[in-house]
């Protein structure tokens, strides 16, 4: 057993060490042995192990809950006697429970050990509420144990006082309230009670026994004011709380209006004008409402009655109370209208007009402007039918047969407001005569104008137009009516018949009008005359209606005669006109001469033929165009002046080569060529013959012009190619121009559509390659300004500048190269070539060459040579180009735009020829967006959908064969919050706290919303902010109960989404102060500058301070009857203050004070309002004391005098006899008698 013993030796000796030695197992005899070869030995060692010392007994004298939930215990014990002692073991055991079956009580468990001596009480934590238990205590000295103590179960803790605690003491109505019955001390399970006494001082028990210190009230009355308190008890005992008073604050509800003296109406209420009224307003609220007036929502007066002294009709409108309560800010408003009664202006107004088809009369009278509307009433009644009367406006028929011409009528009007009615008269009758009709045409005759008139009387008539057929025409009109009509043939032999209508007659009366279009006859149709004699043409008007203005002549060529005054002369009358044509010509007067006229309703002509005999004369030609354009029309006219028909023509016509031919269909005065020709040119001459003679005109020239034709272009000294022209550079080139043309035409060259040379030979000496292109020969004819133009190419050739340019691009999806070689420039174009080959494919290009390698075949850093050759050059030029591979690996991150709108992947593998082409590609390996090379920036909208997404990059280069990669994964911001609910008392400054947890890419902010929702960094002054990375902090200054309690929300948005957490507030209020009394309140001084307060408290109660408030009262100031504002004199009085002194007020003034006890921010109900009462009158006791000693003096002096008397009586007799009277010697008593029977009888 090495565990248990040591062993311990040397040559001449041996050592047992026995370890933590036993009473009961160690004590005994130990034996130690020896041997050698010849010979053994023992020895025994008696090992006796004492106890020590048994420690004293241990007495228990308190076991009782130290916590609310019964799971801790404290114990307390003594010692009972002196004694060594080592520390305590406390042990408890668990009772059976009274539902189990068992009845067997579970062992002692050890709770404590090694507990110091020198402690004689501890706590047992972590108890099961719901088991009973036993606790002994037992002293050890070291090994060993003394007795257990007695054995004891802990009672319960009496409840201590409990306090109320609200959560708004003064709530308002509606809103949610808790009250909570706090307890310092007290063992579960406790039991509450609440009671509340109402206003009127009624107490009821809102809750039975309950396990529950809280209630929760979610919608708050006014009928929760009061006072109230709350009783816990547990098995123990039972206390009450003191009382706290719950004010709650509503309204103003809905305002009630009085109106005195009041009339009421359908829509409110009435005054007469001139006349006083009064408005009351009242509305349930607390604190007590103001009450504001308003006059059609404009505000005049401040105070619950309004008073108007002599009111006006233009005060008549809607009266708006508001009342309003100040602690809360809220507003109620009723409206009634007042409506001022007034009579109108002036008289009633009477009018007459007809009715029923003009067959009656309506009889209107009207008076507007009164309120209320007046009464009108016609007179005389109207076929006996009971007089009816109107408000504001009557109107009544009478019968127009029924009713005598000028009868008068008479209408009367009243009103409440006036003594004697007013009236107005209007009077009817028949206009005079019959209708008068009348047809007109207007000077052009485009119309027709009926009129018809039947004018005066009253009413009006009315009259209307009807065809003969019986159709109304137009419109109607009253007194005149005129029918417009477009002139037409179509009214000829039609009548039209005018309609009058008047009330006072029985029928309608007419007039009728006949429409006829005018006649013409001649005397003579056909008129001969020998030429140079004077002829008279006659022509007579048969009938017409409307009549006709004039009777127009019209010569044989359509010309009016008024043009020509020498000529013609015209006679006329109402129904002839004559025309006579002097000196007659036969060639100009032979002919129709018309004669004719017309009025609306038709026009009449008639032709009347005059011959005038004559030979022709001799023709001259006449052209339309002696120079025509080749391809226009052309006519000749052949005239001749005079000569009697009919009359014969022909034609003849002399080429530029003398030709003369004689063109058989040109048989007539008049020959059109309707597309004339070069060949057309040359002379011609016409003949006219008749029955008399014949004649032959001059000859006349007809010249054609034309062209220029397509110029044609021959060029010197040069080759021709498939595109023009071409020749060498520095070499020499002539170009001719000619073109067909009359007039002969002028030439200009072109080059590339600039001119550079006028001319129709064009000579280049010494070519340069700048002068390839376009050479245009533009042919113009000046007289026609016409022109043609021709265009050649010539091609200069020369070798191109430089030597190649090389270059490498990606193809094949970027899995091959193409090597591109340009050498542009020369012409003809250069000959390319690639080097090293590929797969001994080596093409050749013209300019430029594009040829496909394989990429991933091909090894990085690989160098490519193009060579270029030229027919103008002596050597070969050439260029060179690498391909190499980016490096590195592809860089991925992301970005978002200003205000998170836009989420920005940017991918970049810089580097490398040709550069890698770049794509993003979603987590589902859809692609996204586009392709790009060298960096890829791939553009999102921001949205929760991508929040937990991934985007991968790919890169993509020609050297590799498969393409690298990153990847991105996009998360939505996380928020925790180190507490969810957070209490305060209001006043003092708190810290919400929120802490970001994750998210990608960063967010830009975390934003704080105070519990309106609002952005709490819109009130800097109000709320702190400290944030850093992962965390943001809000504080909370100077909290109030009302204004900061809720939820308040920490915000963190990224481009993928966004969190938010909420952080309930709690600003609780501090309990209500107690009321305050004042006690006394006295001016200190006759001068009534300071007064003295004196307050106590009602009951007891938490508070910080008071504040005192005072108010002017009326007659201090003035003749106003206005009421000042309490106005603060003092705040933050110390709580132990019940006095306080208030300096420099207005001797002349009345002044009201009130003091409140402030908790905090909890201000209490304000005192009863006092006045202070007049300082005491210290003079009373000064001149009392003033009168004694007065007394007291004159008392003194007296006796003195009266002694001096009596011992001086012989010395001064008379004034001893005065005072005492003249007696004997013998009946004086002494000088002391004297003195002390004085005094009593003074």
């Amino acid at each position: 057993m090495p565990k248990k013993y040591i062993l311990q030796q040397a040559a001449p000796w041996y050592n047992l060490t026995v370890r933590d030695t036993d009473s009961a197992v160690d004590s005994g005899q130990y034996w130690c042995s020896a041997a050698n070869a010849v010979g053994r030995t023992e020895m025994p060692i008696q090992l006796q192990v004492m106890k020590y010392p048994v420690p004293p007994n241990i007495t228990i004298s308190k076991v009782t809950y130290s916590g609310r939930q019964r799971t801790d215990v404290n114990v307390e014990w003594t010692n009972q006697t002196d004694g060594d002692i080592t520390g305590f073991i406390i042990e408890y055991q668990r009772l059976p429970n009274p539902l189990e079956r068992s009845d067997i009580a579970s062992l002692w468990q050890k709770v404590a050990v090694d507990v110091q001596p020198s402690v004689h009480n501890y706590q047992i934590n972590n108890l099961d509420p719901g088991r009973a238990y036993t606790f002994r205590v037992t002293a050890v000295n070291r090994r060993t144990v003394g007795n257990p103590s007695d054995i004891k179960s802990p009672v319960s803790m009496s409840v201590s006082k409990p306090y109320p605690v609200l959560s708004d003491p003064s709530p308002v109505e509606g809103t949610p309230l808790w009250m909570r019955c706090g307890l310092e001390n007290g063992t579960e399970p406790i039991n509450y009670t609440w009671e509340q006494e109402s206003q009127s001082g009624l107490v009821t028990t809102l809750t039975q026994s309950s396990n529950s210190s809280l209630i929760n009230i979610s919608w708050v009355t006014r009928n929760h004011t009061g006072w109230y308190r709350c009783l816990a008890k547990n098995e123990v005992n039972q206390q009450y709380s003191d009382r706290v008073w719950l004010d709650v604050i509503y309204g103003p509800d809905l305002p009630q209006i009085d109106v005195t003296p009041s009339s009421g109406t359908e829509g409110g209420f009435s005054a007469l004008e001139k006349g006083n009224i009064s408005l009351m307003c009242q509305a349930s609220s607390n604190p007590a409402s103001q009450y504001y007036w308003f006059y059609n929502n404009s505000h005049i007066y401040s105070r619950p009655q309004l008073t108007i002294i002599k009111i006006l009709r233009m005060q008549t409108g809607n009266y708006t109370c508001q009342a309003k309560n100040s602690y809360l800010n809220t507003t109620s408003t009723k409206t009634t209208t007042l409506t001022v009664y007034y009579p109108p202006d002036g008289a009633p107004s009477c009018n007459m007009s007809p009715v029923n088809n003009y067959s009656d009369l309506a009889l209107s009278c009207s008076w507007v402007g009164g309120d209320p509307p007046a009464t009108v009433k016609w007179s005389p009644y109207s076929n006996g039918t009971k007089n009816r009367e109107g408000i504001t406006n009557i109107t009544q028929i009478q019968s127009g047969s029924d009713t005598a011409n000028n009868s008068v009528f008479t209408c009367y009007g009243s009103h409440v407001a006036l003594n004697v009615p007013q009236s107005c008269t209007t009077r009817t009758w028949l206009p005079y005569g019959e209708p008068q009709c009348s047809a007109n045409s207007s000077w052009d005759n485009e119309y027709l104008l009926l009129s018809c008139s039947w004018e005066g009387g009253v009413p009006q008539a009315l009259l209307w137009w009807a065809s003969g057929s019986g159709d109304i025409q137009g419109s109607s009109e009253e007194n005149s009516n005129s029918l417009l009509l477009r002139s037409s043939s179509n009214y000829s032999g039609k009548a039209f018949v005018c309609h009058a209508k008047h009330p006072l007659a029985n029928k309608s009366r007419q007039c009728v009008l006949k429409m006829e279009a005018p006649v013409l006859v001649a005397q003579r149709s056909v008129v001969s005359v020998l030429e140079g004699s004077d002829v008279q043409l006659s022509c007579i008007l048969n009938r017409s209606y409307p009549a006709v203005t004039e009777i127009s002549w019209r010569s044989n060529t359509q010309q009016r005669v008024e043009d020509k005054p020498l000529k013609y002369t015209v006679k006329q009358a109402a129904g002839w006109s004559n025309l006579t044509v002097r000196e007659t010509d036969g060639m100009t007067d032979s002919g129709q001469f018309w004669c004719s006229t017309a009025n609306a309703v038709g026009k009449a002509e008639i032709p009347i033929t005059l011959l005038v005999i004559m030979p022709v004369s001799k023709p001259y030609v006449l052209l339309s165009d002696s120079s025509p354009v080749e391809g226009m029309s052309l006519w000749m006219r052949c005239v001749v002046e005079k000569g009697t028909g009919p009359v014969n023509y022909s034609w003849e016509q002399e080429s530029q080569s003398g030709l003369l031919t004689t063109p058989a269909s040109w048989n007539n005065s008049l020959v059109n060529v309707t597309s004339v020709t070069r060949n057309h040119s040359g002379w011609y001459r016409c003949l006219a013959r008749n029955a008399v003679n014949q004649q032959r005109s001059e000859h006349t020239w007809l010249d054609v012009l034309y062209g220029p034709d397509l110029p044609q272009v021959d060029v010197a000294a040069y080759s021709v190619t498939a595109l023009g022209y071409s020749a060498l550079e520095k070499g020499s080139v002539s170009l001719m121009c000619q073109a067909s043309s009359n007039p002969p035409c002028q030439y200009t060259w072109f080059y590339n559509n600039s001119e550079i040379y006028t001319g129709s030979q064009l000579t280049i000496t010494k070519l340069l390659r700048g002068n390839s292109g376009y050479y245009s020969c533009l042919a113009q004819n000046t007289q026609l300004n016409t022109r043609s133009k021709k265009t050649i190419t010539l091609t200069v050739y020369y070798p191109p500048d430089g030597v190649p340019s090389c270059s490498i691009f990606p193809s094949n999806n970027y899995t091959n190269l193409a090597l591109y070689c340009s050498w542009e420039g020369g012409y003809p174009p250069a000959t390319l070539k690639w080097s090293p080959y590929v797969n001994g494919d080596n093409p050749q290009g013209l300019g430029n060459i594009t040829r496909i390698q394989a990429g991933p075949d091909t090894a990085n850093s690989s160098v490519f040579t193009c060579y270029g050759s030229h027919v103008a050059l002596p050597t070969t030029q050439s260029c060179s180009t690498r391909t190499w591979l980016p490096y590195g690996e592809p860089q991925c991150s992301v970005y978002v735009t200003r205000n998170n709108e836009y989420l920005m992947l940017s991918c970049s593998w810089e580097g490398g020829f040709p550069l890698a082409l770049l794509w993003w590609v979603s987590s589902s390996g859809d692609m996204q967006g586009t392709s790009e090379e060298n960096s890829n920036i791939l553009i999102l909208r921001s949205g929760a959908t991508n929040s937990g997404k991934a985007f991968v990059c790919h890169a993509k280069h020609p050297l590799i064969k498969e393409s690298k990669q990153c990847v991105l994964k996009l998360e939505a911001p996380v928020l925790m919050t180190q507490r969810s609910v957070v209490s305060v008392y209001e006043g003092n400054d708190v810290q919400l706290t929120c802490i970001l947890s994750k998210n990608y890419p960063a967010a830009t902010d975390v934003t704080w919303y105070n519990n309106l929702k609002q952005n709490v960094g819109d009130t800097p002054n109000k709320y702190i902010l400290q944030q850093a990375a992962a965390w943001s902090n809000l504080t909370v200054r100077e909290t109030d109960s009302r204004i900061d309690s809720g939820q308040y929300w920490c915000s963190a948005t990224n481009a993928v989404g966004g969190a938010e957490i909420p952080v309930l507030l709690v600003v609780m209020r501090y309990p209500m102060p107690p009321n305050v009394t004042i006690s006394k309140l006295t001016y200190n001084s006759q001068q009534r500058r300071d007064v003295t307060v004196d307050w106590l408290l009602q009951t007891d109660g938490q508070l910080t301070g008071f504040l005192i408030e005072q108010q002017k009262l009326p007659g201090s100031v003035g003749k106003s009857e206005i009421v000042s504002s309490w106005q603060k004199v003092v705040e933050n009085l110390e709580p132990g203050t019940r006095s306080h002194q208030i300096n420099n007020l207005e001797p002349t003034g009345k002044y009201a004070f009130r003091v409140t006890a402030v908790n905090h921010r909890t201000t209490g109900h304000p005192s009863q309002i006092r006045s202070p009462a007049p300082p005491p009158f210290h003079a009373y006791p000064a001149v009392i004391g003033a009168a004694i000693g007065g007394m007291l003096v004159a008392t003194v002096l007296t006796v003195l005098i009266f002694i001096y008397v009596m011992r001086n009586r012989n010395n001064i007799p008379r004034l001893h006899d005065m005072i005492f009277g003249s007696q004997s010697r013998e009946n004086i008593n002494l000088p002391e008698d004297e003195i002390s029977g004085g005094a009593e009888g003074h």
